[in-house]
């Protein structure tokens, strides 16, 4: 398990510095690495480390590419490739899992950042809700069709960024789509994606033999785009911020360095092991928090399977 002193308030900077002979030499593929996201906060913190080759994989080349940029300030021996990806459809996705499998090298550790919060009803390109189209069933076909250079590696890991916004729906069997949106909730779809994250890497443990899959909740983050596109008015009804636009003190807030902090623990602690917890929150192990819905097995395997129904492939 992670240090007993690795807390709410430990930085990824801290936690890089610690985990620094298990970064070294190792692959990293990380989705929504964007500029000010978690995912680029992470990268940031472990790039000093001297990881073999990082890759960033993100919708827009060009916002991916001042990503690569900013690191290689940090960091300018380190090895970089972008990978343009928009897990909003099934096309995207697969064709960005084909040029990953076209490379020899194995993917050491997969990071599953891309996503959207709360976002008003809407479809994909194919057809699913928005929400749960772009946070599972994109990164679902993603990464079981990279599933060769993930297992290529000698430990593989994959962490998928879920929430404790995974309390606010089970999967809605038969009605992922809430009713062709008439009874569409944004945080109630957005929880369901989210339970979606949790029962994925429960599922992965299960289904790929050697691999270690966690979940993670960075917990309630400052300065951040993830929720950019939300009305202030949307937040304030949630209670998340005030009527001034001031931060809510009904959550205790973190700053992108303490949001990271968990990414690179999931991704690098070399003891954890998900039979003893998948889902982790303030760098620690926490299965106790999650739904039960949200790490069942049983539910896990029954999502895997209506996941490969509603994209039409078997893996």
């Amino acid at each position: 398990m992670p240090p007993a002193t690795f807390d709410i308030n430990t930085t990824a900077d801290e936690a890089a510095k610690f985990y620094a002979s298990e970064i070294q030499g190792k692959v990293v593929l990380i989705t929504g690495a964007s500029p000010k996201s978690l995912a680029y906060e992470m990268a940031k913190s472990i790039v000093p480390y001297k990881p073999k080759l990082v890759i960033l994989a993100g919708r827009d080349q060009a916002r991916t590419d001042e990503a690569v940029a900013d690191l290689k300030k940090v960091a300018s021996d380190v090895d970089y490739k972008t990978l343009i990806v928009d897990f909003g459809s099934l096309a995207s996705a697969q064709a960005a899992a084909k040029e990953v499998d076209a490379n020899s090298f194995p993917i050491d550790v997969l990071i599953l950042s891309a996503g959207r919060m709360a976002t008003p009803f809407g479809h994909t390109v194919d057809g699913f809700e928005t929400q749960f189209g772009t946070n599972h069933l994109g990164p679902f076909v993603f990464t079981n069709l990279i599933k060769p250079r993930v297992l290529a590696s000698a430990s593989p890991r994959i962490v998928v960024i879920t929430s404790d916004g995974h309390q606010f729906s089970d999967i809605r069997y038969g009605d992922t789509d809430f009713g062709q949106g008439k009874e569409y909730d944004p945080w109630q779809a957005y929880g369901q994606s989210k339970t979606a994250n949790l029962l994925f890497a429960v599922g992965l443990n299960e289904k790929w033999a050697g691999v270690k899959a966690f979940a993670l909740h960075p917990g309630s983050i400052l300065g951040t785009t993830l929720g950019a596109h939300i009305p202030k008015e949307v937040f304030v009804e949630a209670g998340v911020f005030n009527e001034d636009g001031s931060p809510s003190d009904k959550f205790t807030w973190k700053t992108p360095q303490t949001g990271a902090a968990v990414y690179v623990v999931a991704a690098f602690d070399p003891t954890l092991d998900p039979s003893k917890g998948v889902y982790l929150l303030d760098c620690q192990q926490k299965d106790d928090l999650a739904k039960p819905y949200a790490i069942d097995k049983e539910n896990a395997r029954k999502l895997w399977a209506l996941s490969e129904t509603m994209v039409n492939q078997t893996f």
